[in-house]
């Protein structure tokens, strides 16, 4: 997938720099419709170039968005925790 400069409306790192470690990039598109395409092919990722391994990629969402979402996962995993689990785990798949 190639991203042409004229598709990035900015770029900028987030945080402080520090010695020895990478900062995040926050990037965004002029287009929601590449950022999609970009999100939809992030399992390609993992089968590209050794130099791309190591490289996450996220949706950036401001603190209380963040928070928010925190506080829903936590809320479904005490009402899932309280509700009797009647559902299996599956650990291994022999297909």
């Amino acid at each position: 997938m190639k991203i042409e400069n004229s598709e990035i409306d900015k770029i900028y790192r987030i945080g402080r720099r520090q010695e020895h470690k990478s900062r995040q990039l926050l990037l965004a598109f002029h287009n929601n419709e590449k950022k999609d395409h970009v999100m939809a092919n992030l399992r390609n990722l993992k089968y590209s170039a050794d130099k791309f391994k190591k490289i996450g990629i996220s949706r950036h969402l401001p603190p209380r968005e963040r928070e928010k979402n925190k506080r829903m996962v936590e809320e479904a995993k005490l009402s899932h925790n309280t509700q009797g689990n009647d559902t299996a785990e599956i650990t291994s798949f022999w297909w």
